[in-house]
């Protein structure tokens, strides 16, 4: 079987220098049981729920392979929504997708996704909680990150896998901010408490 991961820059492995990240800690974990199961990264950096929503398709036609003429039995895990949440200006009034378009994209990919028979389970993950002193703006750019509106995309998240009866994995205050590098992407230790718990 194959688990595809949809998330964003917080796959990478940025200050994890141990073990390369929470997602090759479980292909390691997956390896060393000898099970034949696949994690896939389909994860790119700043991506938001309008990138996924508008990539979806072709993303899992790209990383979806056939065992003897069938699709292989796949698991999804998604991430979304913590550069959907972030501001373009610090008077935090330009936000990257709001939160009304964010709950239209996530029923959409749901949608999708269900759609797809070989798909067995769905996950969703929402977001850590920031420093926010660090992402003022952030050191990449003109991105400004608020704990107030990660909340309010996190309860977006919520409301909607309890509808459909989906877990959700919550990291919202999984990772102490002296994991936070840069005040966003997880150190060896942030990535090694995801990796526990989506374990």
């Amino acid at each position: 079987m194959r688990i595809i991961v949809f998330w964003d820059s917080i796959w990478e492995w940025f200050y994890d220098y141990k073990k390369w990240g929470w997602g090759n800690r479980l292909k390691l974990h997956f390896f060393k049981k000898g099970t034949e199961i696949e994690v896939t990264n389909a994860s790119i950096a700043g991506y938001t729920s309008k990138n996924i929503l508008d990539h979806f398709e072709n993303i899992l036609q790209a990383f979806t392979a056939r065992q003897e003429g069938k699709e292989k039995e796949t698991d999804i895990i998604f991430a979304i929504g913590i550069n959907d949440s972030c501001f373009f200006d610090k008077n935090c009034t330009k936000q990257n997708v709001t939160l009304k378009d964010f709950e239209t994209n996530i029923r959409q990919i749901l949608q999708l996704a269900l759609s797809k028979t070989w798909v067995k389970r769905i996950y969703f993950i929402n977001n850590i909680l920031v420093d926010e002193s660090k992402l003022n703006p952030a050191c990449w750019g003109e991105y400004y990150y608020k704990n107030s509106e990660i909340k309010k995309y996190n309860e977006v998240l919520q409301n909607i896998t309890k509808e459909y009866n989906l877990p959700l994995i919550d990291i919202e205050n999984l990772i102490e901010k002296e994991n936070l590098p840069d005040g966003i992407h997880p150190n060896a230790k942030g990535h090694k408490n995801i990796y526990r718990l989506i374990k």
